[in-house]
């Protein structure tokens, strides 16, 4: 494991547990990014807002809010 190369033994020693987190895939962020795109709708509606985004708009969000060194930052 990783973990155990990269820091000390005393501070390994103070976790319970250690918890590995796989990259998401790209279904899963585009799943994320509706949910998201969903609820701005539903904010805005109750503003008398009405907001739609295509699918092709929700992946130029998903692309630009995307980097595989940070991780899903939206």
């Amino acid at each position: 494991m990783q973990v155990k190369k990269r820091f000390k033994p005393e501070l390994i020693n103070r976790l319970s547990k250690v918890v590995i987190f796989e990259p998401l895939s790209h279904n899963e962020l585009r799943k994320i990014v509706k949910i998201q795109m969903k609820r701005i709708v539903a904010r805005v509606a109750s503003k008398g807002i009405c907001l739609s985004a295509s699918d092709a708009a929700l992946e130029v969000v998903l692309s630009e809010s995307y980097s595989p060194v940070r991780t899903a930052c939206f």
